[in-house]
């Protein structure tokens, strides 16, 4: 009683139907985004400084340093200079603006908001792309939508991106990490790294156990440490089990390494080594 006597004397404000400005929005936009400014700015000013030609110039040289150090040192550019350039194209070309958003609609990921009549559109709030065949995308949800809301649409969503496999996890409230497996990251067999003959050559804290999606050795240190393995049904978790101890083979006859193994499975995943330990 109290609401509606409330109500009809005009003591309760009315939600507005109407939305923030364009203006603002926009302002919003280049605050989040202030490259999208910042570099025309600077462009003009040089410009208008010292000349077209002195800035196509540096333009011009600063392009060519990068396409050498490609060609010439591909190691330190994957790990320093490419994951910078993936995640701005990436972010610019597929998780923004009206693909981002078709993506979305398509997959019923959008939310309508009933006051105003907008769509809402969940928002990428960083983009990660450490390799080429992995991003990770940081998503702000629509308000309404929870963690199950992703997951349940995880395969549409690898359908839209054209991606291999998409995984979501929580990373705080109202935000989600998308990792994007854009391709399978080996697309062949591993050789199995070579044993030393000589058990003094191993070394504990880097086992040598396969290759990176870079092509650099991947190494497991088990001195001191414990190590925690997680994945799927068929991800490859036992290659964890066995890698290392084919790496430290040579060790255990000769007595410097002694294995203890605990199978709750009775045997379905070690049986095979119980003459190693």
């Amino acid at each position: 009683m109290y609401s509606t006597m409330n109500n009809a004397r005009g003591g309760s404000a009315r939600h507005t139907r109407r939305a923030t400005g364009g203006e603002f929005r926009a302002l919003a936009w280049l605050c989040r985004h202030p490259g999208f400014l910042l570099v025309p700015t600077l462009l003009a000013v040089g410009v208008w400084g010292w000349g077209l030609l002195p800035v196509a110039a540096v333009v011009g040289a600063v392009v060519l340093v990068v396409v050498v150090w490609a060609r010439l040192h591909p190691p330190t550019f994957d790990r320093w200079a490419a994951p910078w350039l993936r995640r701005y194209w990436r972010r610019w070309t597929v998780y923004r603006g009206r693909r981002w958003a078709g993506v979305l609609v398509d997959c019923d990921l959008v939310r309508d908001n009933r006051r105003t009549g907008q769509l809402m559109v969940p928002r990428v709030l960083r983009v990660r792309s450490r390799t080429r065949s992995i991003d990770t995308l940081y998503v702000r949800m629509a308000r309404g939508q929870d963690l199950h809301t992703w997951t349940e649409k995880a395969d549409a969503l690898a359908a839209a991106l054209f991606a291999h496999r998409v995984a979501i996890t929580k990373v705080r409230p109202a935000v989600l990490a998308v990792v994007v497996e854009r391709e399978m990251p080996f697309g062949h067999v591993v050789p199995a790294p070579d044993i030393p003959a000589d058990p003094r050559e191993i070394d504990l804290t880097a086992l040598d156990v396969g290759d990176d999606e870079h092509g650099n050795p991947f190494t497991v240190g088990v001195r001191g440490k414990h190590v925690f393995v997680a994945g799927f049904t068929g991800s490859g978790k036992g290659s964890l089990i066995w890698s290392p101890l084919r790496a430290i083979g040579p060790m255990i006859p000769a007595g410097l390494v002694r294995i203890t193994m605990i199978d709750l499975k009775g045997g379905a995943e070690t049986e095979r080594g119980r003459p190693l330990a």
